[in-house]
């Protein structure tokens, strides 16, 4: 038995969203079911015959499609709906949405955080996860001359960009791993790369978040957060003009209606998914059990 976990909406064919290669995530909906024939047509070309003769050596069936197996015939969609609601036109039975999971965080901030957090007003939060940079100096220079135009404190995330500075200006920490469901409700606001799993941490800490994508669902993410109206839109990621970032925080921290809807959302987050797709888990396995007796 297999089921595919969807982390975003994005990776099942619907003519809500284009296929998770397209940036752009204002298309009609024709137009998002075209690309959709496309990314199949581009699987099938690059990966048919690969799969098919490994297959056969195991006595298998070819597959004439590849991406409806590969995310299972009935998926389980884990992100909270009232942040990306699952595909409107699913062709089968609804689908399950336990809503997003979020890692169990035993450890406490640390006590350099801890400290800088005491020490000040809530600070922003700048950091892009799991993604690499080329340039990790110039991109840091760019941040800190966000933070410096708006005036805030900040902590920045050095990641895998490795984000850092010789010296840290006033008000500025950088830090390195921290428990993200304890460090954001103490932010005034967090910039992130759209990861859903970091876009997830933020709504349901009650915060405004500003997205700066760099690949696949990320923008899917930036969109999101817009639409919701707890963020001030997607910012470029690589340019060299810190104004835009400084005018997105800016936004955040200025903006009462922006930061009243980014605390409704939060409110609105349903807890920890895990428990119930462990659940829903179980009734598939129960059902492959039965089907075999």
């Amino acid at each position: 038995p297999y089921v595919y976990f969807a982390f975003c909406p994005l990776m099942l064919p619907s003519g809500d969203h284009p296929n998770p290669t397209v940036k752009a995530q204002r298309w009609p909906r024709w137009l998002n079911r075209l690309s959709w024939v496309i990314n199949e047509w581009i699987w099938c070309r690059i990966l048919i015959g690969t799969l098919n003769r490994a297959r056969a050596s195991r006595g298998l069936k070819p597959l004439r499609r590849i991406w409806n197996n590969l995310i299972s015939a009935r998926p389980i969609v884990a992100c909270d709906p009232a942040l990306a609601p699952a595909p409107s036109d699913w062709p089968g039975p609804p689908l399950d949405q336990p809503g997003a999971m979020f890692a169990l965080e035993r450890a406490p901030l640390s006590p350099e955080v801890s400290g800088f957090l005491d020490r000040g007003p809530p600070p922003v939060y700048l950091g892009f996860g799991s993604m690499s940079d080329r340039d990790p100096r110039a991109t840091t220079a760019r941040l800190l001359e966000a933070v410096r135009r708006t005036g805030v404190r900040a902590v920045v995330s050095r990641g895998w960009a490795g984000l850092d500075a010789d010296q840290a200006p006033d008000g500025v920490l950088f830090i390195g791993p921290e428990p993200h469901g304890k460090l954001f409700p103490r932010c005034a606001a967090v910039v992130h790369h759209g990861g859903a799993g970091t876009t997830h941490a933020a709504a349901r800490a009650g915060v405004p978040q500003v997205v700066m994508p760099h690949l696949l669902d990320q923008f899917y993410w930036a969109h999101r957060v817009a639409l919701a109206g707890v963020g001030p839109g997607a910012v470029r990621r690589h340019t060299a003009d810190p104004e835009p970032l400084a005018h997105a925080i800016r936004a955040c921290v200025e903006d009462r209606g922006l930061q009243d809807r980014a605390r409704a959302l939060g409110a609105r987050i349903a807890g920890d998914g895990a428990d119930r797709a462990a659940q829903l888990l179980e009734r598939v396995a129960a059902g492959e059990r039965s089907a075999r007796s």
